[in-house]
Protein backbone atom coordinates (compact mmCIF):
# COMPACT_ATOMS: atom_id res chain seq x y z
CA UNK A 1 0.00 0.00 0.00
CA UNK A 2 2.65 2.48 0.66
CA UNK A 3 5.14 2.34 -1.92
CA UNK A 4 1.54 3.12 -4.58
CA UNK A 5 0.55 5.75 -2.47
CA UNK A 6 4.09 7.14 -2.77
CA UNK A 7 3.93 6.79 -6.32
CA UNK A 8 1.00 8.77 -6.51
CA UNK A 9 2.24 11.71 -4.35
CA UNK A 10 2.74 15.06 -6.31
CA UNK A 11 -0.81 16.97 -5.13
CA UNK A 12 -1.64 18.18 -2.18
CA UNK A 13 -3.29 14.94 0.42
CA UNK A 14 -6.38 15.10 1.16
CA UNK A 15 -6.89 14.87 5.21
CA UNK A 16 -9.03 11.26 4.36
CA UNK A 17 -6.87 9.74 2.30
CA UNK A 18 -3.37 11.03 5.41
CA UNK A 19 -5.47 9.50 7.77
CA UNK A 20 -6.16 6.61 6.12
CA UNK A 21 -2.51 6.53 5.18
CA UNK A 22 -1.18 7.34 8.82
CA UNK A 23 -3.46 4.39 9.99
CA UNK A 24 -1.85 2.40 7.39
CA UNK A 25 1.84 3.00 8.39
CA UNK A 26 1.53 2.70 12.03
CA UNK A 27 -0.08 -0.13 10.91
CA UNK A 28 3.11 -1.47 9.27
CA UNK A 29 5.55 0.19 11.69
CA UNK A 30 4.06 0.12 15.02
CA UNK A 31 5.67 2.68 17.62
CA UNK A 32 6.45 5.39 16.10
CA UNK A 33 6.76 8.73 17.46
CA UNK A 34 4.73 11.92 15.93
CA UNK A 35 8.72 13.08 14.74
CA UNK A 36 8.88 9.32 12.98
CA UNK A 37 5.69 9.38 11.18
CA UNK A 38 6.90 12.84 9.54
CA UNK A 39 10.05 11.18 8.57
CA UNK A 40 8.17 7.90 7.27
CA UNK A 41 6.18 10.17 5.25
CA UNK A 42 8.98 12.36 3.77
CA UNK A 43 10.93 9.24 2.64
CA UNK A 44 7.95 6.89 1.66
CA UNK A 45 6.69 10.15 -0.61
CA UNK A 46 10.56 10.81 -2.05
CA UNK A 47 10.69 14.23 -0.50
CA UNK A 48 6.69 15.31 -2.53
CA UNK A 49 4.89 15.23 0.89
CA UNK A 50 5.90 17.35 3.69
CA UNK A 51 3.72 17.29 6.05
CA UNK A 52 3.60 20.30 8.80
CA UNK A 53 4.30 18.78 12.65
CA UNK A 54 1.08 20.57 13.42
CA UNK A 55 -1.21 18.91 10.97
CA UNK A 56 0.29 15.20 12.10
CA UNK A 57 -0.45 16.19 15.82
CA UNK A 58 -3.90 17.09 15.58
CA UNK A 59 -4.47 14.16 13.03
CA UNK A 60 -2.75 11.99 15.84
CA UNK A 61 -4.82 13.50 18.57
CA UNK A 62 -8.13 12.82 16.20
CA UNK A 63 -7.12 9.44 15.98
CA UNK A 64 -6.48 8.65 19.41
CA UNK A 65 -9.88 10.34 19.97
CA UNK A 66 -11.56 8.17 17.79
CA UNK A 67 -9.96 5.05 18.94
CA UNK A 68 -7.71 4.48 16.26
CA UNK A 69 -4.19 4.47 17.82
CA UNK A 70 -3.17 3.93 21.16
CA UNK A 71 -0.50 5.88 22.85
CA UNK A 72 1.98 4.40 24.69
CA UNK A 73 3.81 6.04 27.87
CA UNK A 74 7.21 6.58 25.91
CA UNK A 75 4.88 8.77 23.19
CA UNK A 76 5.20 6.17 20.49
CA UNK A 77 1.53 5.02 18.66
CA UNK A 78 0.32 1.61 17.51
CA UNK A 79 -2.93 1.09 15.52
CA UNK A 80 -5.78 -0.16 18.17
CA UNK A 81 -8.09 -2.94 17.29
CA UNK A 82 -10.51 -0.84 16.18
CA UNK A 83 -8.34 1.15 13.60
CA UNK A 84 -7.23 -2.43 12.24
CA UNK A 85 -10.99 -3.10 11.92
CA UNK A 86 -11.24 -0.12 9.81
CA UNK A 87 -8.15 0.08 7.99
CA UNK A 88 -9.57 -4.22 6.86
CA UNK A 89 -12.84 -2.16 6.13
CA UNK A 90 -11.44 0.17 4.00
CA UNK A 91 -9.41 -2.70 2.10
CA UNK A 92 -12.62 -4.56 1.83
CA UNK A 93 -14.24 -1.54 0.30
CA UNK A 94 -11.74 -0.93 -2.28
CA UNK A 95 -11.40 -4.77 -3.44
CA UNK A 96 -15.13 -4.46 -4.27
CA UNK A 97 -15.03 -1.49 -5.93
CA UNK A 98 -12.30 -2.40 -8.44
CA UNK A 99 -14.01 -6.06 -8.73
CA UNK A 100 -16.78 -3.51 -10.17
CA UNK A 101 -14.49 -1.34 -12.16
CA UNK A 102 -12.80 -4.89 -14.32
CA UNK A 103 -16.30 -5.71 -14.74
CA UNK A 104 -17.39 -2.29 -15.94
CA UNK A 105 -14.20 -2.96 -18.17
CA UNK A 106 -14.74 -6.20 -19.23
CA UNK A 107 -18.24 -5.05 -20.53
CA UNK A 108 -17.36 -1.97 -22.18
CA UNK A 109 -14.57 -4.22 -24.16
CA UNK A 110 -17.76 -6.67 -25.02
CA UNK A 111 -19.65 -3.96 -25.93
CA UNK A 112 -17.16 -1.99 -28.61
CA UNK A 113 -16.27 -5.66 -29.78
CA UNK A 114 -19.72 -5.95 -30.97
CA UNK A 115 -19.97 -2.28 -32.17
CA UNK A 116 -16.95 -2.95 -33.88
CA UNK A 117 -18.91 -6.05 -35.80
CA UNK A 118 -21.96 -4.05 -36.67
CA UNK A 119 -19.67 -1.63 -38.32
CA UNK A 120 -17.58 -4.25 -40.15
CA UNK A 121 -20.57 -6.11 -41.40
CA UNK A 122 -22.65 -2.70 -42.18
CA UNK A 123 -20.01 -2.02 -44.45
CA UNK A 124 -19.89 -5.46 -46.23
CA UNK A 125 -23.69 -5.32 -46.59
CA UNK A 126 -23.77 -1.68 -47.26
CA UNK A 127 -22.52 -2.07 -51.16
CA UNK A 128 -24.75 -5.26 -51.34
CA UNK A 129 -27.68 -3.23 -50.55
CA UNK A 130 -26.91 -0.62 -52.63
CA UNK A 131 -26.43 -2.42 -55.84
CA UNK A 132 -29.52 -4.14 -55.38
CA UNK A 133 -31.42 -0.88 -54.26
CA UNK A 134 -34.59 0.14 -57.25
CA UNK A 135 -33.40 3.04 -59.09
Amino acid sequence: MIPYWSSKVGNPISRGYSRRYILELLRQYPMLTTKEIIDKVIEHSEGKWRPQSGLIYRMVGKLLAEGLVNEMDNGKYSVSKKGIDMLKDIESARNILQKQIDILYRVSNVIKSVIDRLSTTGSVLNPILNKNAPC
